[in-house]
Order: C-alpha cells, then sequence, then structure tokens
C-alpha cells in the first residue's frame, strides 16, 4: 500500500519541486493533494481528505500551530515534516507535541527530503504514539522491557496478572506490535522516551 502524501507550501515552485520528488519515489508515495495555504489544507481535513505524511512548511509559527493542531485532532496518526528555519527550541517542542516527526531546513537537497520521507514512514515507532500510552502503559512497556513478565510486573505495580494481560493487549493493538519480543525490538533503545 502506498504512503498518501500531502504538501502543505505557500510557493508555487518549491510544491512543484516537491511534488515531482514524491513522483519519483512512485513506488512507495502517491500525492494526494498541494496546498498553498493553511486555511486551504485546514478547509480539506474538515472534508475527510486523508494523509499518511505531511511535508509542511513553517513561515508563521502561530499559523503554522493551529494547522497541525487541527491536522492532530483530526487525524493523530499522521506522520509530519516540517520544512522550517529559525524556530526557537520551544517552539519546535511545542509542535512535537502536536506528532511533527522531523524538522528539515529550507536549504535541503531533494535527496535530504527523499530520506527524511523515508526514515519518518519506515520509522516503527513515532513520538505520538509513544505519548499515546498511558502512565500505567508506558510503566508496563518500561519494566517489559527490562526484561520483567506479567507476574513480576503485576507484583512492581501491585496490580493484578490478569490487569497487566489486558494493558498489554491495549499497547500492542496502540502500537501494533503482537508480541513482548516485537516490544522490547521496538524500545530497548528508547527506554528514555517512556519515562514518566
Amino acid at each position: 500500500m502506498k504512503v498518501k502524501v500531502g504538501i502543505v507550501h505557500p510557493q508555487p515552485l518549491m510544491v512543484q519541486a516537491i511534488e515531482s520528488l514524491v513522483s519519483k519515489e512512485a513506488e512507495s508515495f502517491v500525492l494526494v493533494d498541494t496546498f498553498l495555504s493553511c486555511k486551504d489544507f485546514i478547509s480539506a481535513l474538515a472534508h475527510s481528505t486523508h494523509f499518511d505524511v505531511i511535508v509542511a512548511a513553517i513561515a508563521n509559527y502561530d499559523y503554522a500551530f493551529e494547522c497541525l493542531h487541527q491536522l492532530h485532532v483530526n487525524q493523530p496518526h499522521c506522520h509530519i515534516i516540517a520544512i522550517c528555519d529559525g524556530l526557537t527550541v520551544v517552539q519546535k517542542s511545542n509542535l512535537y507535541a502536536f506528532g511533527v516527526d522531523a524538522f528539515i531546513s529550507s536549504c535541503c537537497t531533494p535527496a535530504d527530503l527523499v530520506h527524511c520521507l523515508h526514515a519518518v514512514v519506515e520509522e516503527k515507532y513515532r513520538l505520538h504514539v509513544l505519548r499515546s500510552l498511558t502512565e500505567r502503559e508506558a510503566a508496563i512497556v518500561r519494566l517489559s522491557v527490562q526484561g520483567l513478565n506479567s507476574s513480576e510486573i503485576a507484583k512492581q505495580l501491585f496490580i493484578s496478572h490478569r490487569t497487566v494481560q489486558n494493558h498489554r493487549h491495549h499497547i500492542y493493538k496502540k502500537i501494533g506490535v503482537h508480541s513482548t519480543e516485537e516490544l522490547i525490538d521496538l524500545f530497548d533503545h528508547r527506554l528514555d522516551d517512556l519515562e514518566s
């Protein structure tokens, strides 16, 4: 199944360049739509246009913040690549909260953008999926990655074995894994992301 890409960029020439890049990757990506303004993009979201990845230029932080907020509300599992320069750490942090997966410079090469598209899509986990875990689910993932079985986790968290199993079922469903081994493969190097 091809990844559905949308572009939000105010400069038509840049939109054409990105369209060209996406079309060269036609075996992996399909361009769903392009938008020259956040207003047009927000309107499309209201009409249930679905995207897997949005490549969005951030020229005006406040306007982009509203745009990405609407995307996050309507399509919380959509990947976002932000093309921007000069954002503060706080601004980037705020945009990460709405699911921005990567920031790239407006001076990036076409190869950089293609690499970023593939990296974001192929990443098995996303920061917003990690954030979707409840505190209890994150604790269970942390303990699972440390090698504890369900009984040991139940004792550590003062809950029943069955409750641990129920939480694991929800965790697997949320992040798209089917076993503890897959869970460990995903998170064994990401424990910092699970700290409460």
